[in-house]
């Protein structure tokens, strides 16, 4: 280990050291902080799931919109069958493989989209708890200071 390493260490440790006696001193400032980055990660998670929700409404746009393109090549198709236009009926039938292909995609996005949001919306309601539970804490810890003072 390098005279410059021991040096840093010492350096980290004393400055660990002040930091500890200055939390102890003064715990309103670690309850604050711990608070407001508590309610910033909320806000993050909040406009996380917004986006999800946002990609899960596209994606589920996409599958009503393969919906109704399925519905009018299948009617071009008893169409092109009815009237016997093989060369027509091979080309709507290629279309609709590679539509119901896209379609299944979109649909499969929409699932995961939709446990991911369900995730999510679950994680902020836990992490909320912890916020409040933490805004409890720090409620009883300064009426016991006052008490104590």
């Amino acid at each position: 280990m390098s005279v410059f390493d021991r040096l840093s260490n010492v350096f980290k440790g004393a400055v660990s050291l002040r930091l500890n006696a200055m939390e102890t001193r003064n715990p309103e400032a670690v309850y604050a902080a711990a608070i407001e980055g508590g309610t910033e990660r909320a806000v993050e998670l909040k406009q996380r799931i917004a986006g999800l929700i946002g990609t899960r409404n596209k994606a589920e746009e996409e599958v009503r919109a393969a919906d109704r393109e399925l519905e009018q090549l299948a009617r071009a198709r008893a169409a092109a069958a009815s009237e016997g236009e093989e060369d027509v009926f091979i080309v709507l039938e290629y279309q609709h493989g590679e539509l119901t292909r896209k379609r299944d995609d979109a649909l499969a996005r929409v699932e995961g989209l939709a446990v991911q949001v369900e995730e999510g919306k679950s994680a902020l309601m836990a992490f909320r708890a912890e916020l409040e539970a933490l805004k409890r804490e720090q409620t009883s810890m300064l009426a016991k200071k006052e008490l104590a003072a």
